[in-house]
């Protein structure tokens, strides 16, 4: 699928698109994850409810992920802050 940093890949230049994975947001997400969100925005205001999951952790963009799973407490409060 992709993650939220896919289009660079892809080779679309479109400036004011870079998020630092660790200042990332929901609100300042764009590419795969900007369009998920904007998605799911549209299907709330047209009555629906569309459930998203994420998986954490893997090839790409995996720095974090050791810093979530360290101790109980992160990976209690990390998945409610997302």
């Amino acid at each position: 699928m992709g993650d939220f940093q896919s289009y660079i890949n892809l080779g679309f230049d479109v400036s004011g698109w870079d998020v630092d994975p660790k200042t990332v947001t929901q609100a300042n997400a764009k590419g795969m994850l900007g369009a998920l969100r904007d998605m799911q925005a549209k299907a709330k205001a047209a009555g629906h409810t569309l459930a998203l999951s994420m998986s954490i952790g893997g090839w790409s963009m995996s720095n974090g992920f050791h810093e979530t799973a360290a101790s109980d407490s992160s990976r209690k409060s990390s998945p409610k802050a997302w």
